[in-house]
């Protein structure tokens, strides 16, 4: 494979976007819930997850932050909560 790929789910809505090189994820890729919202983004470098990923629930709201270093889970590892006003 060579080139942007795009996925779709049945509702027409975007599921994945990214590119290849030489038969490798390489580059920005983003993953999406079905009702449209990021649901992860990041970058491969050969294949492999690589720098930060950032990742957030079906609300648009970012849950997590990891970073990766040659696919392997490498420095600080973040998560987020929301707190609710009463």
């Amino acid at each position: 494979m060579e080139g942007p790929y795009l996925a779709y789910y049945p509702n027409g809505h975007k599921k994945i976007e990214g590119f290849y090189h030489l038969n490798h994820a390489d580059s920005l890729w983003t993953y999406y819930h079905d009702n449209n919202y990021e649901k992860a983004v990041g970058y491969f470098m050969n294949n492999k997850q690589h720098g930060l990923w950032q990742y957030y629930d079906s609300s648009g709201i970012k849950q997590r932050e990891v970073t990766f270093n040659n696919g392997l889970k490498s420095g600080i590892y973040k998560d987020y909560y929301s707190v609710k006003k009463k």
